[in-house]
């Protein structure tokens, strides 16, 4: 059995910049902006690697409670 749950990125436009995020808010989820929305998923999976094992759980269950 696997425990794998699906997520989904939001990517909105913010202003003149796209944002990719992933939880419920900005503070809460981790994210990445960019110019295109292309450059806003590229510079979210560069947060998503630097971010640690806690603030992706925190984005994750701020969408989806308790992993």
């Amino acid at each position: 059995m696997s425990n794998l749950k699906k997520v989904t990125i939001s990517v909105e436009l913010d202003g003149d910049q796209y944002c990719a995020l992933l939880g419920i808010d900005l503070m809460e989820g981790v994210c990445g902006f960019g110019g295109t929305i292309d450059e806003a998923i590229e510079s979210f999976c560069e947060s998503w690697i630097i971010a640690t094992p806690s603030e992706r759980k925190i984005a994750i269950e701020s969408l989806n409670g308790p992993v």
